[in-house]
């Protein structure tokens, strides 16, 4: 006898039907949840960074519960939307990535290539990101639980002219005379480095529970989390409380009904507020406390309008939150006709 060995061929399972991967036209990736879970991050466009071929995904802002910039294949249009459609258990998606707790995410599908326009039309012309959350299996109930508690550090300061260079810079310029401050300063030696007066060490928490289970006609998952995330800079945070839960349920053998839900609650602090202007431009010679501990509030030069950065740093000098609530659920029903 002479072993032979025989393999069927391999299938793929698209938007519209099933075909044999040989025949795929169509530029799909993958990312499951093991890959979404090795790596902290706090929305699914963190998720996606470096993780599929053809994807760039840039973070534009270092703010805390700031989405990142996701093109697929490079930027097709000049004045319109280059944003790629959102579809979140196979509904389309109007909130934002910040909405979704990468805890409860099963798998991430890209649709790459002008093929995704047969299912969804010109809302595919940008791509698609199909989000497919957890759901419950038949069996004992399974309860899991995850947190992490990390640090933010500043990985590298900006390079900005010291005290004396500064004194240098400003004999040359001849630009302005030194103030009384400030000659007080250069006669005590008393110089701020302003960086260091505002950089501390971010946070972030993050706190995950999911039960799911079932029985052979009735499956269901829940999943809760909290994440919290501070800046190295003082005044903003982002919070996010999310909610989970799909349940599904057969009726005889050939019906099944269900519903999937999934809820947010995220506060965001400090969205607009900019500190590294003043914090770069202040004068190293001013002090940044008088005589009496007190904060001193307009440092001269270059700007007697502008306040001291340390201002920033007293919530009840300034405030700026903004709350968002969102739900979004679907209720689904199936008919097996035949066999």
């Amino acid at each position: 006898l002479r072993q032979q060995t025989l393999t069927g061929e391999e299938v793929v399972v698209v938007g519209y039907g099933q075909q044999q991967k040989s025949d795929v036209t169509g530029s799909i990736a993958s990312v499951s949840a093991k890959d979404v879970s090795e790596v902290p991050v706090a929305n699914v466009s963190q998720a996606l960074q470096g993780r599929t071929a053809g994807v760039q995904v840039q973070q534009t802002s270092t703010r805390p519960g700031q989405t990142a910039q996701i093109r697929i294949r490079g930027t097709r249009s000049l004045t319109a939307s280059n944003n790629p459609l959102i579809v979140v258990d196979d509904v389309p998606f109007e909130g934002s990535l910040n909405d979704l707790n990468t805890n409860n995410i099963q798998s991430i599908e890209v649709l790459k290539d002008a093929s995704a326009t047969a299912i969804y039309g010109s809302r595919g012309a940008n791509g698609v990101i199909l989000v497919t959350t957890k759901q419950g299996r038949s069996g004992k109930p399974q309860i899991t639980y995850n947190a992490y508690q990390g640090i933010n550090t500043v990985a590298r300061r900006y390079q900005v002219f010291d005290a004396q260079e500064f004194i240098n810079m400003r004999n040359l310029s001849g630009y302005q005379p030194y103030t009384n401050r400030e000659l007080e300063s250069m006669r005590t030696g008393n110089y701020t480095d302003w960086q260091d007066q505002m950089y501390d060490n971010g946070t972030i928490s993050n706190q995950q529970l999911n039960v799911s289970g079932g029985t052979a006609t009735t499956r269901y998952s829940f999943g809760g989390g909290y994440y919290d995330e501070t800046a190295v800079t003082p005044g903003q945070e982002f919070q996010r409380y999310s909610l989970h839960m799909n349940i599904s349920q057969d009726i005889g053998d050939r019906i099944k009904v269900g519903l999937k839900s999934n809820n947010s609650y995220n506060i965001t602090e400090g969205e607009s507020a900019s500190f590294m202007y003043p914090i770069l431009t202040t004068t190293p010679l001013d002090p940044a406390y008088d005589s009496t501990g007190a904060i001193v509030q307009i440092p001269g030069y270059p700007n007697e309008n502008q306040y001291s950065p340390l201002l920033l740093n007293k919530k009840n000098t300034w405030t700026e939150q903004r709350k968002r609530i969102a739900t979004y659920n679907s209720i689904f029903g199936e008919l097996n006709i035949l066999e």
